[in-house]
């Protein structure tokens, strides 16, 4: 719950400026301390969801594969999603079974598809929907629309990927160059602590 998750950063910051105030004689610092600690539990929400919003990435080119060849097998739509649902592990399961109850309960599948949009911040998934709403109202092959984004999903991860690899080197010299000089100012700050006031 939200209150728990405030009362955490209020806690995480009053403890970051007592430790501060014991350790560090600039009361600036011990409020800097502070903020860093009152900032953990935010922190630590965006890395949960940013490694959700991974892990649904990585599911969608196989679970959209499956809802193509459910579509080639003569099944309808929805029990392509159904098939999504039972195979896939969360978090592609969770939000594909919350757009399946919202259709078997009577709402439109564009509207459905829109609202799992608006939850999963993926814009892999745009392409999906909006094709998904495009054959709706203009017709043609969905099994073939739906191939043709995973196999084009698939190509952007292995772009991603090679990109990573190339620039590997290049990113690690920036974090060396960006950390040098707060390691070197750490370390003149332990060894001798009158020359950096």
């Amino acid at each position: 719950p939200l209150g728990i998750f405030v009362i955490l950063s209020l806690i995480f910051a009053v403890t970051g400026y007592l430790a501060g105030s014991l350790y560090l004689t600039n009361p600036l610092l011990s409020l800097a301390v502070a903020g860093g600690g009152g900032c953990l539990p935010f922190k630590w929400v965006v890395m949960r969801k940013n490694k959700r919003m991974a892990d649904f990435e990585r599911q969608l080119p196989e679970a959209l594969e499956l809802v193509g060849r459910a579509l080639r097998a003569g099944h309808t739509f929805t029990s392509g999603m159904g098939m999504v649902v039972s195979e896939f592990a969360d978090p592609i399961r969770v939000e594909f079974q919350k757009t399946l109850e919202e259709i078997n309960f009577g709402m439109g599948v564009t509207t459905a598809l829109d609202n799992l949009m608006d939850r999963v911040d993926c814009p892999d998934l745009n392409f999906f929907v909006v094709s998904v709403k495009i054959q709706n109202e203009s017709g043609g092959n969905l099994a073939e629309i739906i191939g043709n984004i995973s196999a084009l999903i698939r190509e952007r991860f292995k772009l991603k990927g090679r990109i990573q690899v190339l620039s590997a080197e290049g990113r690690m010299a920036a974090w060396v160059l960006c950390l040098l000089p707060f390691g070197v100012a750490a370390a003149i700050y332990a060894s001798n602590p009158g020359y950096i006031g």
